[in-house]
């Protein structure tokens, strides 16, 4: 297992960080130009490949464009969910969203980096 981290390595470990710095920004309260923007790569990005990311496509336009979908529809059926239940606490979804999907990115990537490369 002497190899170079693959591609995906890296967007799992990319994944993971902007998941863990939106959480960070969402439950430290976090005022700032770029913090909702932060935030929000987080809660889309990071909760989309968390979702996608076990998808073993070639296709980078492929796995982008699904990681972005998946990310906008876990964000709206949570939110939606939270909603009808009466308990609206977007600061506590967020964070906890990013903080599971930091997780699942985790996994992802020590899945990626223990891989054999393929051909």
């Amino acid at each position: 297992m002497n190899h170079r981290p693959s591609i995906r390595f890296v967007v799992d470990v990319s994944a993971a960080i902007v998941c863990l710095a939106g959480s960070v920004v969402a439950f430290a309260d976090v005022r700032g130009p770029i913090a909702p923007y932060i935030v929000l790569a987080g809660a889309v990005l990071g909760c989309g490949w968390a979702m996608t990311g076990w998808l073993d496509t070639r296709d980078a336009a492929y796995a982008a464009s699904m990681t972005v979908a998946a990310g906008i529809a876990l964000i709206i059926l949570i939110s939606t969910i939270a909603v009808e239940l009466g308990w609206w606490h977007p600061v506590i979804v967020v964070g906890v969203l990013s903080v599971g999907a930091a997780l699942s990115n985790g996994g992802l990537s020590y899945r990626d980096f223990t891989r054999e490369p393929r051909p």
